[in-house]
């Protein structure tokens, strides 16, 4: 039995750091890795919401034919950070491919009017050897569920709770647990408890935060003003929104703003042309819990979104983490 319990948690340690790795490396690149979630049943019967599928990352050169599946940004005015999982049913690379889900009776481009997909926009392709396709079925709910409720004022709360149960769980099973657990040092404890605290509040402001994908045609030197949408404050105090982007171009209304607790925001941006032509450009609309002066955070999030990210994520942990030293510290002076 105890054989079947280590591989059940090293089983468990395998699945949790997967998933970690799938969702840095997903925040960083900005492209789910490894795989993605189906969020709706416009695939059914070949996939339904819930499902779980492995994703090749593509390159942008990639070439694709009719029957594949593929991960994809429609390439419209305002592409939002959302991934469309629909089959490739005609078109080429020069021209753009014309995508449909299998449950819907027109393709993607006379339904939502964005136009043919062009092979920059596709992110990936399902895994199907041999025509089959790797899924899991039912396990994508858990990810929907966290997404719904990402704002929620209890989901960090709940998430400490949840791991606290874990470890008394797994110490009663283990009868000797709880002695190790009160045997580590105290570097460990709060080393790992910052950790967990700073990685929790890093998590919610990714989870929280949008990426915009701007693509725009329109003649030099004019300029087009646009609503973002709305953004929520549900907590009982104030956001901090940050925008951080690398195109001169794109200039947010009022970009220093405060939302106040239980309100709305409609932010606007203000997009220049230098040039005449397409042009692609990304915009990050972070909300920032209110851990640092507003006009601090506004200045990091300005120079890297990365940047006010770790920064702001670290206050509430570093005490934590430094305390088992500044008592050595102080002992020391004693």
């Amino acid at each position: 039995m105890k054989k079947i319990g280590v591989m059940v948690r090293c089983l468990i340690g395998m699945a949790v750091l997967i998933v970690s790795l799938a969702v840095i490396t997903g925040t960083v690149t900005h492209k789910p890795a490894f795989f993605s979630v189906i969020q709706s049943n416009s695939m059914y019967p070949l996939l339904s919401r819930g499902d779980i599928v492995f994703v090749r990352p593509v390159h942008s050169s990639a070439v694709f034919r009719p029957g594949d599946i593929v991960l994809f940004k429609e390439s419209t005015f305002f592409s939002s950070n959302q991934w469309i999982i629909h089959q490739i049913i005609s078109g080429n690379d020069r021209d753009g491919y014309v995508t449909k889900g299998t449950a819907n009776l027109r393709p993607d481009q006379e339904m939502k009017g964005f136009p043919a997909v062009m092979p920059n926009s596709i992110a990936g392709k399902v895994i199907a050897p041999g025509g089959i396709i790797l899924k899991l079925p039912l396990l994508g709910f858990v990810f929907l569920w966290l997404n719904k409720v990402k704002d929620f004022i209890l989901v960090l709360p709940l998430l400490s709770i949840t791991v606290l149960l874990l470890l008394i769980i797994d110490a009663v099973m283990t009868k000797t647990g709880i002695n190790k657990i009160l045997s580590y040092k105290k570097n460990v404890l709060f080393g790992g408890g910052g950790l967990f605290l700073s990685l929790l509040i890093a998590a919610y402001t990714v989870s929280s935060s949008q990426l915009w994908f701007i693509n725009h045609d329109f003649p030099d030197h004019t300029s087009l003003q646009k609503e973002l949408g709305k953004i929520d404050n549900r907590w009982p105090f104030p956001l901090i929104l940050a925008y951080h982007t690398s195109d001169p171009g794109l200039k947010v209304i009022n970009p220093e703003e405060t939302i106040p607790a239980d309100h709305s925001v409609y932010p606007n941006l203000i997009i220049q042309a230098f040039q005449e032509g397409k042009e692609s450009s990304y915009l990050w609309v972070a909300t920032f819990l209110p851990l640092l002066p507003p006009h601090l955070i506004h200045d990091l999030t300005r120079i890297s979104f990365s940047l006010a990210l770790i920064t702001v994520s670290l206050i509430p942990g570093l005490p934590l983490m430094l305390f088992p030293l500044m008592e050595k510290f102080f002992y020391k002076m004693k």
